[in-house]
């Protein structure tokens, strides 16, 4: 895809074309649908006069209007980081409920509709009043505008959010954290720009891992009490090959590009350059990543036993491992090591093709092995252990409690009255 912002109708185009014949009015709507929509309409009212943060709550409880909020913060992270999600809405209401096509119509991006249904696919009940609400805005385009712009917001900040939690975790990249450290350290007030290609130790995690194998090998400074320990199977017997690399890295000659992938993308630093699939993506480096934005920091290193009230998971109501999640985590851990906050670039290197590009690892052949494989790795090192239901058996625990202490009041009028 090329790296450029999804194109669509303008608003006032959007507005006009909307189908209005035979559509229900909103009094005849069955009674979710009904307050459904009335939720978002106040929802957007509400976010356009104050800009208050909202409570983290469970999926469960949400009115509409925070569902589709969640269900915008979740755009990022599940369906695509660098797509614009208001785009996306009106190609996907476009499409799903607007007009035939006709010569003048402006083009409709299949990607745009793709994303608009894995947008809704975690929150399919939300169809229905979002195409109400879309049917009803012939005489309000300004809520449509102001209901994009709030999606925007929401997705926007969540990036930016995840971006500024996981800056400073470079233990992430060590191959056992809790035992090694970095050496020389880099400090978390370190300037951006003394990171990436620049930094003596990320450089190692950014470069593709053909020229990693090229570089002395990593030494890790160990815990208290703990060994010392060194980076196995990847130093070089060419240090003529190193010196020249470390040349061109320094003169700012070496070029990165989104392939070779960054060597942090492989398992145990092992690579084989006949047989690329091979550990690609089985990372613990991804992985930690993964868990950081889903189950949360205090799980990132060991997984989680039970899912937190106010963890992703629990606020997008997902259980499930997917590529775009993956990838997702991939781009994060990537401009971790580099030269900038959350953008599509840095300098010439696209996050925006590695997003696209290891996507497509699973998309173009979804029943290949490596992909089968991949998925259910992850899967078992996010979920398998996991009690989803936790919550559920608090909240029975609390009626529980609820129940004696009405027993006890029974008991005490009985006695009373006797």
């Amino acid at each position: 895809m090329p790296d450029q912002p999804l194109q669509g109708p303008s608003s006032a185009t959007h507005v006009s074309t909307v189908v209005t014949s035979n559509a229900p009015g909103v009094t005849s709507l069955p009674p979710d649908v009904k307050h459904g929509y009335d939720e978002i309409v106040k929802g957007i009212t509400a976010s356009s006069n104050a800009a208050k943060k909202r409570k983290r709550t469970q999926y469960q409880s949400m009115s509409a209007f925070e569902r589709l909020i969640s269900t915008s913060k979740h755009f990022p992270r599940g369906v695509h980081p660098f797509f614009d999600i208001g785009l996306v809405m009106m190609h996907g209401t476009e499409s799903q409920w607007g007009p035939p096509p006709d010569a003048n119509s402006p083009a409709l991006s299949k990607e745009a509709i793709g994303a608009f249904d894995k947008l809704f696919a975690v929150a399919p009940e939300l169809l229905l009043v979002v195409k109400q609400f879309y049917i009803e805005i012939m005489d309000k385009a300004e809520q449509w505008e102001q209901l994009t712009i709030t999606m925007r917001e929401a997705a926007t900040s969540t990036r930016t959010t995840d971006t500024n939690g996981i800056k400073h975790k470079l233990s992430y990249f060590l191959p056992n954290p809790l035992k090694q450290a970095l050496s020389p350290p880099v400090p978390e007030q370190e300037l951006k720009s003394d990171c990436g290609l620049a930094q003596p130790i990320l450089r190692y995690y950014i470069v593709g891992y053909k020229d990693r194998l090229k570089l002395p090998s990593l030494r890790y400074t160990p815990a208290p009490d703990v060994e010392q320990e060194q980076e196995g199977g990847s130093s070089s017997d060419d240090q003529r090959a190193a010196e020249r690399l470390l040349q061109k890295i320094v003169a700012g000659k070496y070029q990165l590009k989104y392939k070779p992938y960054p060597s942090f993308l492989y398992k145990d630093s092992k690579f084989d350059p006949n047989n690329l699939d091979a550990g690609l993506l089985h990372s613990d480096t991804v992985l930690r990543f993964l868990r950081h934005i889903w189950l949360g920091p205090s799980a990132a290193l060991s997984g989680a036993e039970k899912i937190s009230k106010t963890c992703n998971t629990s606020l997008h109501n997902v259980k499930k491992v997917t590529p775009a999640r993956i990838c997702y985590a991939v781009v994060q851990a990537r401009t971790t090591l580099g030269t900038s906050e959350w953008t599509p670039r840095d300098g010439k290197y696209s996050f925006k093709r590695l997003f696209n590009s290891i996507l497509k690892l699973f998309t173009a052949e979804p029943e290949h092995p490596w992909v089968i494989d991949v998925l259910e790795w992850y899967q078992s090192q996010m979920f398998q252990n996991v009690d989803f239901d936790s919550d559920a058996e608090q909240d029975k625990d609390s009626d529980d409690e609820d129940d004696v202490l009405a027993q006890r009041r029974r008991r005490a009028a009985a006695a009373i009255g006797s």
